[in-house]
């Protein structure tokens, strides 16, 4: 029986379990063990992520979410894997390529600071809504996973738990759901955000690919930076910038990341099927 080595990540408030697998034997098909793993009493994180190894690229990301549903991309996930790999595989490299499920992405490591490739990304569309008779509007687009971005003054007066799962599993968002981030202009940074996040099914720290999907709103009205920080629940800064490529603009997510502890799997009750 395999036994599970994790090293506990977070980027910028983000937290995950990351654990290399190189011979392909993780039960990733077991959604409940998967969601056991990322809610111990001690212990909750946001999402797993499994290296393996990758014929195309330097490694392999496998995104799986804290409800034991699979995801394509995790953009601070992506981070930490980054800094992961540096760290384990292959630690004379600063620069590494990461196979996803959104394709090939670059990473950049600078000690604790990374930044990966998030790719070309579509113009957001405008939609809007109504929640208990109550019109919502905001603009939707993917970064690797939905993302309804709402716009509003003041993020503390948001109902977050409510209005972010009312947005998420509403009909106009169905079959596959969004996740949901609120945007704001930040007080020492360009923006601020908090996110409700699919498969956490609760707001996050931080958010990746919200942040992404926050500053290409903001650059779908207003096109005259190509750098944006945002602030993050956690209070973190994240960076995104743009940068063309073959005429396109392809995006870029920068943050810190640190590794919390290190785990293995004696410390998890065992699921009666393993």
């Amino acid at each position: 029986m395999t036994e599970w080595r994790f090293d506990h990540y977070s980027g910028t408030g983000n937290t995950f379990l990351i654990t290399y697998d190189p011979s392909n034997l993780f039960p990733g098909a077991d959604k409940e063990y998967i969601a056991l793993l990322c809610q111990q009493e001690d212990l909750v994180v946001d999402g797993l992520l499994i290296a393996t190894p990758s014929c195309t690229a330097n490694i392999r990301m496998l995104y799986y979410n804290r409800d034991g549903s699979r995801a394509k991309m995790c953009g601070n996930g992506l981070r930490c894997l980054a800094h992961y790999t540096y760290m384990h595989l292959f630690p004379n490299r600063s620069y590494l390529t990461i196979e996803t499920d959104c394709g090939i992405r670059r990473a950049y490591i600078e000690n604790e600071l990374v930044e990966v490739e998030m790719g070309p990304i579509e113009e957001p569309t405008p939609w809007t809504i109504s929640i208990e008779k109550i019109s919502v509007s905001g603009f939707f687009l993917d970064t690797g996973v939905p993302h309804a971005i709402i716009p509003v003054e003041n993020l503390k007066t948001i109902d977050l738990p409510f209005l972010g799962k009312e947005i998420r599993f509403h009909p106009f968002f169905q079959p596959d759901g969004t996740n949901v981030t609120f945007i704001t202009s930040g007080t020492t940074t360009d923006l601020a955000i908090r996110t409700y996040e699919r498969g956490v099914e609760a707001e996050t720290e931080a958010c990746g690919t919200g942040a992404v999907a926050a500053a290409k709103t903001i650059w779908h009205t207003k096109a005259e930076s190509t750098e944006l920080t945002i602030q993050c629940q956690s209070q973190e800064i994240l960076t995104i910038r743009k940068e063309l490529v073959e005429g396109k603009n392809w995006y870029f997510l920068r943050g810190n990341v640190h590794c919390c502890g290190i785990f293995d799997e004696t410390i998890y009750p065992r699921m009666p099927s393993r």
